[in-house]
């Protein structure tokens, strides 16, 4: 499964699918985002096949996409390393659509 878009991330921080400001920012947190999930899960992460030389490689899911779009948005919200407003640490909702693709140590 491809990775999530510029474009469907711009429409899930309502930003104008027209502002080219935060395009490098935002691909950042893209990046950031799989490669949280990857460290979460303990597995690569693959677009489309995983190589037979991989150990713990999986294809994205539609629930991995979700969750690190769900990470990019946090992120993009709440760009501040200071804040008045209270804030979760990580939405809720990224380790539960995380959790049933991780590899738990012994």
């Amino acid at each position: 499964m491809d990775k999530i878009t510029l474009e469907q991330v711009k429409h899930q921080c309502r930003i104008d699918q027209d502002d080219y400001l935060d395009h490098e920012l935002l691909e950042g947190y893209i990046d950031a985002a799989y490669n949280y999930a990857q460290n979460f899960t303990g597995r690569m992460l693959f677009e489309f096949v995983v190589p037979d030389d991989v150990e713990n490689g999986m294809i994205i899911t539609p629930s991995v996409n979700h969750a690190c779009l769900m990470l990019v948005s946090y992120w993009y919200s709440s760009r501040e390393a200071v804040s008045d407003v209270k804030t979760a640490e990580l939405p809720l909702g990224v380790h539960h659509l995380l959790q049933p693709y991780r590899i738990m140590g012994v």
